[in-house]
């Protein structure tokens, strides 16, 4: 296509008795028969496509509007606090708090301080009167029951 073509193609698509349309577009289409026919050849497309449009007053009913909030509604997560109202989810928890009362229970006992040093009256370091501080040589299980009965001493 050639450049008088070109510029004014689109205006003459538009409207082709336009009366802005240069002589010199008229005169070259009369005279060129490749550009003439590609003008037909565009115009053909355009029409075919002006066809394709759909009308003016195309509107949805109110029932489409209806039917997408339905659908909506209806894909709409579920409520966190629906899981709790779940019987299998119910009986999962019941188990898991009979687990962890189970636990607690045992760590509680098994950390209670032992009442068998609470009848002694007095605390006794050393049979002998001598200390095993100083030397460091104090043996573990002894640590132990110094610990335990400093620990249970009770003062009346």
């Amino acid at each position: 296509m050639h450049q008088p073509i070109q510029d004014q193609l689109e205006q003459y698509l538009s409207d082709p008795n336009d009366q802005d349309i240069s002589r010199e577009f008229h005169a070259h289409l009369a005279a060129c028969s490749e550009c003439s026919q590609a003008v037909k050849t565009v115009s053909f497309q355009t029409s075919l496509l002006r066809s394709l449009r759909p009308p003016d007053n195309l509107e949805p009913s109110n029932r489409f509007y209806s039917k997408v909030m339905a659908r909506i509604e209806e894909r709409a997560p579920d409520s966190f606090w629906l899981t709790f109202l779940e019987p299998a989810f119910g009986k999962r928890l019941s188990f898991a708090c009979g687990a962890l009362v189970l636990l607690m229970g045992t760590y509680i006992l098994s950390t209670e301080p032992s009442e068998h040093f609470a009848g002694l009256d007095g605390v006794v370091m050393s049979q002998d009167g001598s200390s095993n501080f100083e030397d460091g040589s104090i043996q573990p299980r002894q640590r132990d029951v110094v610990l335990g009965n400093l620990a249970a001493f009770r003062q009346d």
